[in-house]
């Protein structure tokens, strides 16, 4: 399958593309690492589908760990400052703050992920032979429904530990997480129950289509828990609020 999607006439060692995905780096590593596989030879085609798929799976660990630390230090910034906390006496809702608080955080980190995308997303377009138009586009909609909802629960449950506990309790509990995130195949990665779905190979589609009904479903799950968290953040936070 790989040889089929990648060929040997293919500018990049296809040595590297056994492990593309599956060597732990960080994002800017993987995206220097990823362009220039989009750049091929006459005649060969590369399904950019099978690469943005790679391209969210090395972006769906940073997403559901790594994001944390902005999220807690931006939480407890207020307390890091011994101030207190500038809404208590606003006349706007508990629910209306926090929601654009997990608002702004989920711009800021989601942001330069959809610019990476976008990136690798035009390096398809300016390469000819490289596929089918419309499968460019995976670029934009796998970030959206693959990892968002990750992203989502990051935020709503770093709000949720924060507002609970005033400690930042959250990095070590998104840290075992993560850990447990991890825990994939070489072949065809995770669909069930990872937090971050993986897929760790360019090949893997037969696996990737047959299990999209628990990829869907596990996108669904996460996103409930998202809100779960979220809601409860709020009420945390009315209560702490309502005590002023």
């Amino acid at each position: 399958m790989l040889l089929k999607l990648v060929k040997s006439e293919c500018k990049y060692f296809i040595k590297s593309l056994l492990y593309f995905g599956y060597v732990l780096m960080i994002p800017v590593f993987y995206l220097l690492q990823y362009l220039p596989a989009a750049v091929v030879d006459d005649g060969v085609a590369v399904d950019p589908a099978a690469f943005a798929r790679v391209f969210c799976d090395s972006y769906g660990t940073v997403t559901v760990f790594f994001t944390s630390f902005l999220i807690v230090l931006y939480l407890r910034k207020d307390a890091r400052l011994k101030q207190t906390d500038p809404y208590a006496a606003s006349s706007h809702s508990s629910f209306l703050i926090q929601s654009a608080r997990a608002l702004a955080m989920t711009i800021m980190l989601f942001v330069p992920v959809l610019i990476a995308a976008i990136a690798a997303l035009l390096q398809y377009i300016l390469s000819p032979n490289t596929g089918d138009f419309l499968s460019y586009f995976s670029f934009l909609y796998y970030p959206v429904t693959w990892l968002l909802p990750s992203l989502l629960f990051t935020v709503a449950l770093g709000m949720f530990i924060t507002y609970l506990t005033n400690l930042p309790l959250a990095l070590p509990l998104q840290a075992v997480l993560w850990i447990l995130t991890l825990g994939s195949t070489k072949e065809i990665g995770d669909y069930n129950t990872a937090l971050a779905i993986r897929h760790t190979t360019l090949g893997g589609y037969e696996a990737f289509h047959e299990n999209l009904t628990l990829l869907v479903l596990n996108r669904i799950v996460v996103t409930l828990l998202a809100l779960l968290f979220f809601y409860l953040s709020v009420r945390i936070y009315q209560k702490k609020r309502s005590k002023k």
